[in-house]
C-alpha cells in the first residue's frame, strides 16, 4: 500500500514540484499514455495541475485499468470531480478487481479521508442493497472517519446485513470491517450478539469480530483496546457452547492472553464437571502370551480426572501415564512374560453417561478381540488425578 500513500500525499502536500512542473507536457503524456500508465500519469498531473487534471478527469477515468495506482486515481478523479465516473467504473469492474480496488481506497482513505468518505456515503446512498450485498464496505476497517462510522453503524439495522439478516453471513462480514473500524467502541455491540446467538453456530462466528475490534484499538492508537476484547471475551465465556469457546481461545491467545485463552476450558465442559475437576473415560488393556502359546488379557476401566480444568489437549499426553502409574504388576504377569499394555480414553471430559457409554464400546470390542484367550477379565473402577 506505500505507493498509494506516497501517491496521495503528494495531492495533498504543496511541493516544489507542483511550482516547476509542466503540465501542458504531463497532459501530453497522460493522452499518449498505453492504458496500464494512465492511472500514474494521471496522478502525475493531478499533483502538478489540478485545473487540466479535473478537465481531464471524467474521460481519463474511463481509460484507466487495473493496477498499482488505480485507486488513489479513482479517489483522485472523485476529487477533482468525476465521483459518478468513478462510482461507474468500479461497479464495471469485474468482482476480483472490485474487491482489490476497493480494499485499496478503503486503506487510502486516511490520505485524503473527506473524498473516500463523500464516494462511500453518496455510493451506498446511490446502490441501495447493491452497495451491502456486493461488500462495497470491504475497505473501510481503515477509514475512521466520522462519515464511514455512521454509515457503517446504521448498516447493522439494515435488513440485507444488520442483526436480523438471514441468513448470517453478509452480517459476520459487516461487522469484521464495523470491528476493525470502531475499535473498541465496537464491544458494546458484539457483547450484546454473542449474548444472544441464534445458534451454536452463529456463536462461534460470532467470536471472529473481536480480533478485528483488537487490531482496529491497536491502528488507532488507543490505550487499552486488546485488554478491554480481552475482558469482553472472558465476561461472555460462562455461557458460550464449546465450539464458541475454542474460537475464543484461539483468538485470546493471538492476543497474547495465553492465561486467559487457557483458563476458558473450565466453562467447556459443564455437564462432566465435578468439585474435583474433569474426569476423563479410560480403558487400560493388559495383554499377556506365555511362551507355551496362552493369552491371558485384562480389562480395566475407571476414570483420570484433572483438578486443573485444562484444555484436553493440554492434558492428553498424561492421562496414559496417570492411569498406569503405581502397578506394580498387573494380573496377567503369571507365567513370567512381559504385559502389553495400551491405554485408551475419552478425549474430552465425559458425564456419567458419557463414562458409561466409553465403557460399554470397550467392554465391547475387547471381548471380541480378546475372545480366544485362555482367560479374561474386566475390572471396574479405579480413578486417580492428573498432577
Amino acid at each position: 500500500m506505500q505507493p498509494f500513500v506516497l501517491t496521495l500525499l503528494s495531492l495533498s502536500l504543496p511541493s516544489a514540484h507542483a511550482a516547476d512542473c509542466d503540465g501542458r507536457t504531463l497532459a501530453k503524456a497522460l493522452d499518449e499514455a498505453p492504458p496500464i500508465r494512465v492511472a500514474t500519469a494521471y496522478t502525475e498531473l493531478a499533483a502538478c495541475d489540478a485545473g487540466r487534471a479535473k478537465k481531464a478527469a471524467k474521460a481519463t477515468v474511463a481509460r484507466i485499468k487495473d493496477g498499482a495506482d488505480t485507486a488513489p486515481a479513482l479517489l483522485t478523479a472523485a476529487r477533482l470531480g468525476a465521483m459518478t465516473a468513478v462510482r461507474a467504473w468500479v461497479a464495471d469492474a469485474e468482482p476480483d478487481v472490485r474487491s482489490r480496488t476497493l480494499d485499496a481506497m478503503g486503506e487510502v482513505c486516511a490520505d485524503d479521508p473527506e473524498t473516500a468518505t463523500a464516494f462511500f456515503v453518496t455510493t451506498a446512498a446511490e446502490l441501495g442493497d447493491r452497495f451491502w450485498e456486493q461488500r462495497w464496505y470491504r475497505g473501510l476497517g481503515a477509514c475512521r472517519t466520522d462519515g464511514i462510522r455512521t454509515l457503517l453503524t446504521a448498516a447493522l439495522d439494515h435488513p440485507k446485513v444488520g442483526r436480523e439478516a438471514r441468513p448470517r453471513t453478509p452480517l459476520y462480514s459487516l461487522l469484521e470491517t464495523y470491528a476493525r473500524n470502531a475499535g473498541v467502541d465496537a464491544l458494546p455491540t458484539l457483547d450484546a450478539l454473542l449474548a444472544e446467538p441464534v445458534d451454536d453456530r452463529d456463536a462461534v462466528d460470532l467470536i471472529n469480530p473481536y480480533a478485528d475490534a483488537a487490531a482496529g484499538a491497536e491502528e488507532a492508537g488507543v490505550d487499552g483496546g486488546t485488554e478491554a476484547v480481552v475482558a469482553s471475551l472472558v465476561a461472555a465465556a460462562p455461557t458460550l457452547p464449546r465450539e464458541a469457546l475454542e474460537r475464543a481461545r484461539g483468538v485470546l491467545t493471538s492476543l497474547g492472553a495465553t492465561t486467559e485463552a487457557e483458563a476458558l476450558a473450565a466453562h467447556a465442559f459443564p455437564e462432566a464437571k465435578r468439585d474435583t475437576g474433569h474426569p476423563y473415560a479410560v480403558a487400560i488393556t493388559e495383554v499377556v502370551t506365555c511362551k507355551n502359546g496362552k493369552v491371558f488379557a485384562g480389562l480395566y476401566v475407571g476414570d483420570v480426572v484433572d483438578p486443573g480444568l485444562r484444555w484436553p489437549d493440554v492434558v492428553a499426553d498424561q492421562i496414559g501415564p496417570a492411569a498406569t502409574s503405581g502397578w506394580d504388576a498387573l494380573q496377567g504377569g503369571r507365567c513370567g512374560a512381559e504385559p502389553v499394555v495400551t491405554v485408551s480414553h475419552s478425549g474430552v471430559p465425559v458425564d456419567a453417561e458419557g463414562a458409561t457409554a466409553f465403557r460399554a464400546e470397550q467392554q465391547a470390542a475387547f471381548e471380541t478381540t480378546h475372545s480366544a484367550a485362555k482367560k479374561t477379565w474386566i475390572e471396574d473402577g479405579f480413578s486417580t488425578s492428573l498432577p
